[in-house]
């Protein structure tokens, strides 16, 4: 699917580039750095993707899934093939581009798609481990359980640590370019060019949010049995009670999600990614007008 998926898109570019204004230097850079920056993608998340099932250690069969954010994406998806469509239809390239456009965005949207069922399966793993946690009586039992499941979060960290450098960067890079190519077609009157980038905003949105908020509620069911916990170490022996405040300590000092440790990530990144793309595409629009 990869391999099918690259050489579609390297057939577009060149077709794609003679419908970019060749008197606007940031439009061009621009082009080109979504198509390498989609490129990279493609390539590098399935390894990583395959770095984290390892990590998770869980069974991909037996593990169910919510199933909203993928059909939330295929709706987006959806739109923006039928956009670029209509978008692309006056172009004296369209017999060649469109073919190649449609086959491009379809790989894509399955590579997408595997994504998300998979950050869904391995997060809903954890959580639903967690849960059942809640329901067991016996203070040996759930000490135990709560130390495996700190040990769990420990390796989906690793795994998902390099994952969430790269897709973060390089989708919180594709919404500034799409915002502003919108906004640039937009001007020139070209609105089904500009909707077409603009719903690719939203569809990098979703993705990036859909990722933050599992590795969030993944970070948060951790803490999920901490009551029931402190609970039990009022009823316990010293022994026990020494116990269990030593596992409610090494719960209270596992940080969340992180980025490769370059940033952490938790709910307040995605509005940090927001104002983060606001400000750049500011800097960009200002370039543009000098």
């Amino acid at each position: 699917m990869i391999w099918f998926c690259i050489p579609m898109g390297l057939f577009s570019i060149p077709i794609y580039l003679e419908s970019v204004p060749k008197n606007n230097p940031v439009m061009m850079a621009s082009s080109v750095t979504i198509y390498l920056n989609l490129m990279a993608m493609t390539l590098s998340t399935p390894g990583l993707l395959a770095n984290l099932v390892e990590k998770s250690e869980i069974d991909l069969d037996d593990t169910k899934y919510s199933k909203k954010w993928v059909a939330m994406l295929m709706i987006l998806y959806t739109v923006v093939i039928i956009v670029g469509v209509i978008a692309y239809y006056q172009s004296k390239n369209f017999v060649i581009m469109c073919p190649a456009m449609i086959a491009s965005q379809i790989m894509l949207a399955i590579l997408i798609t595997a994504y998300l069922i998979t950050f869904n399966l391995v997060c809903t793993s954890f959580i639903a481990e967690a849960t059942d946690l809640t329901k067991e009586d016996k203070v040996t039992v759930t000490i135990s359980c709560s130390m495996n499941l700190v040990k769990k979060i420990r390796m989906l960290k690793r795994g998902f640590s390099p994952l969430l450098l790269s897709m973060l960067v390089n989708y919180s890079v594709s919404m500034i370019i799409c915002s502003y190519s919108g906004l640039y077609f937009l001007k020139l009157g070209k609105y089904f060019t500009s909707l077409n980038y603009i719903t690719s905003v939203a569809m990098y949105l979703l993705i990036v949010y859909s990722l933050i908020c599992s590795c969030d509620e993944v970070f948060q069911a951790l803490s999920a049995n901490n009551d029931k916990l402190r609970k039990m170490s009022l009823m316990a022996d010293d022994d026990m009670k020494h116990k269990i405040l030593t596992v409610l300590e090494i719960i209270r000092e596992e940080g969340p999600f992180t980025a490769l440790g370059f940033f952490d990530v938790d709910k307040s990144t995605f509005m940090t990614i927001i104002g983060c793309t606001i400000n750049y595409l500011v800097i960009m629009l200002s370039f543009n007008a000098t």
